[in-house]
């Protein structure tokens, strides 16, 4: 129809792994009344999950005989989580463990497309969480000699896994019982917890907990991207 407004936008259909939104989200996987039902998803410490994306909104009025490409910017539904290490210290220090504790990995969203926009709201399984979740997989530890640093190390049981796909976290997600890193587990809450040695000494293992925002807790403090 020509010389009225129309509205572009798109989401994800197949991936380069021939997964599908129906076959990876399941069968509550819906669009309808322009918003898209995303239905409630557990991800785990894996590279098979689906990088799922979607658009915002183009709108173009199209005149007869004017036709134009339609460039739609693509949004990613989930947040990716990479580890690097850094060793400040003048000695070797051997990375052992790194484990997750408390991430919220079991989520709902509605995508909604507007008049020029489109934008992603999350809805929480609260009881869904990481438990222990080891993310190293060189059974003999990370070795980092003094001032070295290693990006993107390989996590979970692949050693080509340098990141996986994880919901993003709010700040209320990620509250900690403890508020920076210390040697006493944490009584609750989302934190990270790193096994090492020092030049062969004995084993220590540090819990961190993972930045939050003190004024807004709904602010996203693992955002999509």
């Amino acid at each position: 129809q020509r010389d009225v407004d129309h509205r572009f936008f798109c989401w994800t259909q197949k991936d380069l792994n021939d997964k599908t939104p129906s076959s990876f989200f399941g069968g509550g996987f819906t669009y309808a009344g322009n918003v898209l039902a995303i239905p409630a998803t557990l991800l785990d410490v894996s590279d098979s999950h689906m990088d799922f994306c979607y658009s915002d909104v183009v709108k173009r009025t199209v005149a007869k005989a004017d036709y134009s490409t339609v460039e739609l910017t693509l949004k990613h539904l989930f947040t990716a989580f990479a580890f690097s290490a850094e060793n400040l210290t003048a000695k070797d220090v051997v990375i052992k463990n790194v484990k997750l504790y408390g991430i919220h990995n079991k989520k709902s969203a509605a995508v909604t497309f507007g008049d020029e926009s489109a934008s992603a709201v999350y809805t929480d399984n609260p009881a869904t969480k990481m438990n222990a979740v080891e993310l190293i997989s060189e059974p003999a530890g990370i070795t980092l000699a003094s001032e070295e640093k290693q990006a993107n190390i390989a996590l979970g049981a692949s050693d080509a896994t340098k990141y996986f796909l994880m919901w993003p976290q709010t700040t209320a997600d990620l509250t900690c019982s403890a508020t920076r890193p210390t040697d006493t587990e944490p009584t609750s809450g989302a934190y990270v917890a790193i096994t090492y040695s020092m030049d062969g000494e004995e084993d220590i293992t540090m819990y961190s907990p993972f930045p939050q925002d003190e004024d807004d807790s709904t602010k996203l403090g693992w955002p999509a991207g």
